[in-house]
């Protein structure tokens, strides 16, 4: 995945993350609790494609807690 330029929230668990030219839907695991409350994401990736996040990676939210992604993939570009 390209670098990450901004996210947005999609609906219960699940986010829109950003690239250069490229949009993902990021499906988060159930139990992810706190997501609509965090102040920021971190985008911890997997480590086994030279630091790039994808589907093996996970997010922590501000207070430390981690989600794991039930589903990643690429969508249309949409407009913002």
């Amino acid at each position: 995945m390209h670098l990450i330029d901004s996210w947005s929230p999609a609906g219960q668990g699940t986010i829109i993350i950003h690239t250069l030219g490229h949009d993902y839907r990021a499906e988060l695991q159930p139990g992810c609790i706190g997501l609509d409350f965090s102040i920021g994401l971190r985008f911890v990736p997997s480590g086994r494609f030279n630091d790039q996040f994808d589907r093996s990676g996970h997010i922590e939210l501000s207070d430390g807690t981690r989600c794991y992604l039930q589903s990643f993939e690429e969508i249309p570009r949409v407009k913002r």
